[in-house]
C-alpha cells in the first residue's frame, strides 16, 4: 500500500469523524458530560503517550498528533510542540467553556443532558 493510501485510509476517516463530533460537542451534549469525557480523555493520553488510533496510522511517536500530521502538509513549518499543546489543552478548555456559557448563561439545552 502506497503512503498516499494509508495517510487516507479507514482510520483516518474515522478518526476524522471522531473528532468533528468531539469539536461539535457543545451543539449536542451536556457541559458536564463533557467534562467528565475531556479528563477522561486527558487521563487516558497521559498514561497511554497518546491517541491508540494516531498510533495505529502513523506509528508511536508520542509527540504526533493526527492534527499535526494532517495540518503541516498544508503547512509545512507548522510547530509541532504548539500544535499539540493547542489541540490537548487550549482546545478541549474552548470547548468546556463554549458550552458552559452556552447552556448556563443562554439557556441552551442540548440533545443529550444529565
Amino acid at each position: 500500500m502506497n503512503n498516499q493510501q494509508k495517510a487516507f485510509g479507514i482510520i483516518f476517516w474515522l478518526h476524522l469523524l471522531i473528532i468533528i463530533f468531539a469539536y461539535s460537542s457543545p451543539f449536542w451534549l451536556d457541559w458536564k458530560i463533557i467534562i467528565i469525557i475531556i479528563v477522561g480523555l486527558q487521563t487516558y493520553y497521559w498514561v497511554r503517550g497518546g491517541c491508540d488510533l494516531t498510533f495505529w496510522e502513523l506509528g508511536n511517536d508520542t509527540n504526533t498528533t493526527f492534527v499535526w500530521y494532517y495540518l503541516q502538509k498544508i503547512f509545512p513549518r507548522l510547530n509541532k510542540r504548539k500544535t499539540k499543546f493547542f489541540i490537548r489543552i487550549v482546545l478541549p478548555i474552548f470547548l468546556i467553556i463554549t458550552s458552559f456559557t452556552s447552556q448556563v448563561f443562554y439557556n441552551y439545552y442540548p440533545y443529550i443532558s444529565f
